[in-house]
Parts: C-alpha cells; structure tokens; sequence
C-alpha cells in the first residue's frame, strides 16, 4: 500500500465528493506490535449521509503501518456486560 496509495484514495474520495463530518476514536488499544481502534464514523458519500461504528487493527513495524485491516458495522453494536458465572 504505502503513503502512495493512501494519497491516491484520499484524493479520488474527496474528489469525488466524499465528506468526513466526524471520526471519534471511542477505545485505543497497544500490545506488542498491534494496535487496535474502535471508532464512530460519519460522512457524506454520493450524497447520502451515514453513521457507522467500525474497528481498525494494524500492525506497526519501527513506528510504521505495515499491515492495516478496518471493520465497518453492519448491524447495531451488542453491548455485553456482566460475568461469565
């Protein structure tokens, strides 16, 4: 991929009308070499404005991105809380 295909996607997106309104990183999380994200994105895309919550995992190698994989929700989130008793 690298920061030549990162450009090439931003330009053709907001090229094409793309608008990013809002993209609140809600966890964060580091171990090792990971990193992981869970996030809420909203934006504009062929004029249609949508909200969406997805995750980001990446794995990072002297300070950098190498590999990079994004979630996007489908269906509402299923929050668990309690014990496994």
């Amino acid at each position: 991929m690298g920061r030549d295909w990162v450009r090439r996607w931003a330009e053709a997106w907001f090229g094409a009308g793309g608008l990013i309104h809002r993209w609140d990183v809600t966890d964060h999380i580091v171990s090792g070499d990971r990193e992981v994200a869970q996030w809420t994105f909203e934006c504009t895309w062929e004029g249609n404005r949508s909200t969406f919550d997805g995750a980001t995992i990446a794995r990072i190698e002297d300070g950098l991105i190498v590999d990079l994989r994004e979630y996007q929700t489908t269906a509402p989130l299923r929050e668990w809380r309690g014990s496994w008793d």
